[in-house]
């Protein structure tokens, strides 16, 4: 809610990843369903976040974009495009449908 307005009661961890070695790092990827928009975002000091909202597969496409960041995600885009049933497997598990 914070960096971009949005609420959701429906949340699933998708992926947990340990970037580096020697220390404890873990970083988590949870997807946020039925997500409704609840107030306007409150950003810290320094952030420049904008939403826009985006079709899937305008979605799929973001890993290809320079400034994508997030290879596990990345990955998993660029799975859901070459195989169908990556793809259905995929936006069920972001919409539930």
């Amino acid at each position: 809610m914070e960096e971009t307005g949005y609420v959701s009661r429906d949340w699933k961890l998708w992926n947990s990843v340990d970037p580096v070695g020697k220390m404890v790092w873990t970083v988590y990827t949870y997807i946020a369903r039925d997500c409704i928009f609840w107030q306007a975002p409150r950003p810290d000091a320094g952030e420049k976040i904008s939403v826009k909202l985006i079709s899937y597969d305008e979605f799929l496409k973001l890993a290809d974009t320079p400034d994508f960041s997030g290879d596990e995600l990345a990955k998993q885009l660029w799975r859901s495009r070459g195989d169908k049933k990556e793809y259905k497997k995929f936006h069920k598990l972001l919409f539930g449908k």
